[in-house]
């Protein structure tokens, strides 16, 4: 729980799967996101490797797992595909207008989209 009253997900960076640097960076863009479509960043523990990130829990998981997974599949009709389609992209439309009025870089708003 995040303070007392907040479920969330903590992820490891293991150590020498990724740059810390270039973690780090994206982490700080993450920082600055704050929309209802997008998992919020809520911290960062970064003092020694393993480096450490407190976001918003997904009950279901991700959307990747939800879309691979056989069990939640079941209960994805077109209908459904169509709105999570739609859903992605108004947010990718929002990163776009973030990036165009100077809010991210181009090149930041892709790299958020690879986390």
């Amino acid at each position: 729980m995040w303070n007392k009253r907040t479920a969330v997900a903590i992820k490891t960076l293991k150590v020498g799967t990724m740059d810390p640097l270039k973690f780090l960076e994206e982490a700080e863009i993450m920082k600055k996101l704050h929309h209802p479509k997008i998992v919020a960043l809520y911290a960062v523990c970064s003092r020694e490797e393993p480096i450490y990130i407190v976001t918003e829990l997904m009950s279901h998981g991700s959307l990747l797992q939800c879309l691979r997974d056989d069990n939640q599949k079941k209960f994805l009709d077109w209908n459904k595909l169509i709105d999570i389609a739609s859903q992605v992209g108004c947010v990718a439309q929002w990163l776009e207008r973030r990036s165009l009025t100077g809010e991210l870089s181009l090149a930041s708003a892709r790299s958020v989209a690879d986390v």
